[in-house]
């Protein structure tokens, strides 16, 4: 094999890798798999951002300068403790749960307006701030006898649906000297 045709098959070689690898690498970038229980929702970077009319619920092909976010659609749990005060100014450390699933219909207002964050950002406060609202007016008797107890959210969410709050353990915290 002379050297000329020895470089024109190599060039050739290099080429078809390099045009594999780009090709892999759009591929990559153009095709997003949405699992089943999930949701996405596309975020055009030189169009008019955050599409909030259409969720996708299957797998998308997409430019690759878009992005398409993934977010669970099945019930979520949250458990979370945290310290509050009773009537009397004791401290408690109650530990909850709550369940929730985000509405699909307004899932592209939701990342539009909250983001993906969604659950640190309102789901866990609001639980909280009702949790507060209650123990505030109730001595630590009254507070024990909360655990083990569910009640319901409150207000309705604008983009999720809350099942009930779980109380699952309230520790009285005693004061150190």
């Amino acid at each position: 094999m002379s050297t000329k045709s020895f470089a024109k098959v190599s060039l050739k070689r290099i080429l078809f890798l390099t045009m594999l690898v780009f090709g892999v690498y759009l591929l990559s970038n153009i095709y997003v798999k949405i699992e089943p229980g999930e949701a996405g929702v596309l975020y055009r970077r030189f169009g008019d951002g955050t599409d909030t009319e259409k969720v996708f619920k299957e797998s998308v092909w997409k430019w690759p300068w878009n992005y398409i976010y993934i977010y669970s659609t099945t019930k979520n749990r949250v458990e979370e403790s945290f310290k509050i005060l009773d009537i009397n100014g004791l401290e408690h450390l109650i530990k909850y749960s709550t369940t929730f699933k985000v509405d699909v219909a307004k899932l592209g207002l939701l990342h539009k307006n909250i983001g993906p964050d969604y659950i640190h950002k309102t789901v866990i406060p609001e639980i909280e701030s009702l949790i507060r609202k209650i123990a505030a007016a109730k001595t630590s008797d009254e507070l024990a006898t909360l655990k083990g107890k569910s009640f319901p959210p409150g207000e309705n969410h604008l983009y999720l649906k809350v099942d009930d709050i779980f109380i699952e353990d309230i520790t009285h915290l005693s004061v150190d000297d």
